[in-house]
């Protein structure tokens, strides 16, 4: 395969990105390829390299000579290069890009002039890359006649028409050049940043633990090479330690999470920029050489361990694995369910480094029932499915509909109740208001309901054939699985809007059952989650009021439980009067060195960049799960 000279510019980044403090984090065969790809770049990008006038060319070329140099092409192999030692540059013909930069801005303003009518440069995305490459003390050797046109004075009265990824570019170059920018326009250039770094802040759209750059202002989809440029620009801008005590800076913490995220879908060039800002973060946060030792607790009880099981977790080298551990929220003090626990407490003891500590909860959303007097109903443990949606980023909707067995098709309108050997069309709807990485969407089945087969919809538009939509056509959830008790879908990634997908199932039982809701996730932040309303789900068969019901006296060993006829009455089984249940009895967990309280009352010191104390748990949980990590 043919490899462009870009993507050899680019090969040569792992060279200074993973090199200082982040070295020791290589193993021998990651260094041996990282290498290879310096030594193959240089001699490629080498032979590519025509002459001062075309600079560095894609491809050799086949049938004739270029027309003028690329620049932009020309301007990322500086940039690409610029971090390497004298030594390593030396091995590049930098000196002929340089040229040819000056030879490609020269021709395109020289066109423009020659254009009827006369019009002036306006390439303005180039520019910033030719001063993001070069500094701005570099001068185009164009001409008196066409120097104005492509000044820095000209580039800075035009900022306010850049597209987001050009303007967040410029906004981290006027900050790692400023010493290069000249001493006439440098008031303009600080008024200039300012209204960069403030739109910047308004493009970014939050969710969860990560936030990007939207393509422009009110659009909902990410931008890739802009939120990696803004970050860069958000970093230098919140550089200093003593300033992000007194304000820190959240969102660039979360744009670094989002950037930081695997992803297929992004050019080298733009994979280069987003390692580029990454490695600022890291350098400005403390991350590359982390010290410190992060403890979470609930009360009395420790929430992370170690690999050797001691409370705490030191982090102390670049690249260390998140750490996570699974806690049953039942167990929590106080023990048991529908209690408010004991606060979450976040100790952090160290030199330098940036912590993250997230903690996931899994549970169902409980409806209590309660008299005309807001009183509850049948004891305060007594909890059904609630009918109301839950919203944390994601919106399921879930509808189910009848299938008519001669012509196959949905009867319009949603049911609640279908006869034994009826099939039914229940259909699922996320709706996201950001693009999102992978997500998992799970429909656990109502009792008498048996799946049978999944549908789903192109990403290119509504219907269920993707193929009707051309080669560029993908599913939305290419991965789905039918299981005994639930049906899952998943998607690699969701863009913002709403995805649908439809399943059969089969009524094969009789009954009045809990309509359970339809659950929907982000795999990297399960915080960003929807539910879709439950309820109950029955049979229309007038037959089951004679069906001879299971017994329902001693059904539970230790809680009342509501017993729902077909008719809509109710009546309460009581508990076992023998049933003792078993109160776990927590001891302290062994510790190294313990970590003192120096941060009790979870406000957040300059020596350690941690979180404060979270919020109070209180939910009817089944599993908590915590994992703390070195941020990006």
């Amino acid at each position: 395969a043919r490899v462009s000279a870009g993507a050899y510019a680019a090969s040569v980044a792992p060279t200074w990105l993973l090199g200082g403090a982040l070295a020791s984090a290589v193993d021998a065969a990651l260094a041996a390829r990282v290498n290879a790809a310096f030594e193959r770049a240089a001699v490629r990008t080498a032979a590519l390299t025509l002459d001062a006038e075309l600079g560095l060319v894609h491809f050799a070329p086949r049938h004739g000579r270029p027309r003028r140099a690329d620049v932009a092409l020309n301007a990322a192999a500086l940039a690409a290069t610029a971090p390497l030692s004298a030594a390593d540059q030396a091995r590049f013909p930098r000196a002929t890009w340089r040229s040819a930069v000056s030879a490609g801005l020269r021709a395109l303003a020289a066109d423009a002039a020659r254009a009827v009518p006369p019009r002036r440069f306006a390439h303005w995305s180039l520019l910033v890359d030719v001063y993001d490459a070069l500094g701005f003390d570099f001068a185009p050797s164009v001409g008196a006649a066409l120097a104005g046109d492509v000044s820095v004075a000209r580039l800075l009265a035009h900022a306010d028409a850049l597209p987001s990824a050009a303007a967040a570019k410029l906004a981290g170059a006027l900050q790692a050049h400023a010493a290069t920018v000249p001493a006439a326009d440098r008031a303009d250039a600080a008024r200039v940043l300012d209204a960069l770094l403030a739109a910047l802040g308004n493009a970014l759209r939050t969710q969860g633990r990560t936030a990007y750059v939207a393509r422009a202002g009110g659009a909902a989809h990410a931008d890739f090479g802009a939120s990696a440029d803004g970050l860069r620009a958000l970093t230098l801008a919140s550089a200093d330690a003593a300033a992000r005590v007194a304000e820190p800076a959240v969102l660039t913490e979360k744009l670094a999470n989002w950037l930081g995220a695997p992803r297929t879908r992004a050019s080298g060039r733009a994979v280069v920029a987003a390692a580029r800002a990454l490695r600022a973060y890291d350098e400005s946060r403390g991350n590359t050489a982390p010290d410190f030792v992060v403890r979470v607790a609930a009360g009395a009880a420790d929430l992370l361990f170690d690999a050797d099981g001691y409370a705490g977790v030191a982090f102390d080298a670049p690249g260390q694995a998140p750490v996570r551990n699974a806690s049953n929220a039942w167990r929590l003090p106080p023990y048991g369910a529908a209690q408010r626990k004991e606060p979450l407490s976040v100790l952090v003891r160290g030199a330098r480094g940036e912590a993250s500590v997230v903690v996931d909860v899994e549970f169902v959303p409980c409806a209590r029932a309660r008299d005309a007097a807001g009183a509850l109903v049948g004891g305060r443990r007594q909890c059904g499915v609630s009918d109301e949606p839950v919203y944390r980023g994601l919106s399921v909707g879930k509808t189910i509909r009848l299938l008519d067995a001669a012509t196959g098709e949905a009867v319009p309108g949603g049911v609640t109740a279908a006869p034994s050997g009826a099939q039914v069309q229940v259909t699922l709807e996320v709706t996201t208001p950001d693009d999102l990485g992978a997500v998992l969407v799970s429909d656990a089945l109502a009792g008498g309901l048996e799946a049978l087969e999944v549908r789903t919809t192109a990403a290119a538009g509504g219907g269920g054939d993707p193929l009707a939509y051309g080669w560029w056509a993908r599913e939305t959830f290419p991965i789905t699985e039918v299981r005994k008790d639930r049906v899952t879908a998943f998607a690699y990634s969701l863009a913002a809007g709403t995805h649908s997908f439809t399943y059969t199932a089969l009524v094969v039982a009789p009954g009045v059952f809990a309509l359970p809701p339809a659950r929907a996730e982000a795999v990297a932040q399960p915080e960003l989650l929807g539910l879709s309303a439950g309820g109950r789900w029955g049979t229309a068969d007038a037959a089951w009021s004679s069906v001879l019901q299971s017994r329902t006296a001693g059904v539970c060993g230790h809680e009342r439980v509501r017993v729902l006829s077909v008719d809509g009455d109710e009546h309460f089984v009581e508990p076992a009067t023998d049933y003792k249940p078993s109160v776990p009895v927590f001891t302290a967990a062994p510790t190294r060195p313990p970590v003192t309280d120096t941060d009790v009352d979870g406000k957040t010191t300059a020596a350690t960049g941690a979180a404060g104390s979270l919020a109070p748990l209180a939910t009817t949980a089944a599993a908590l799960l915590v994992s703390a990590a070195v941020v990006a």
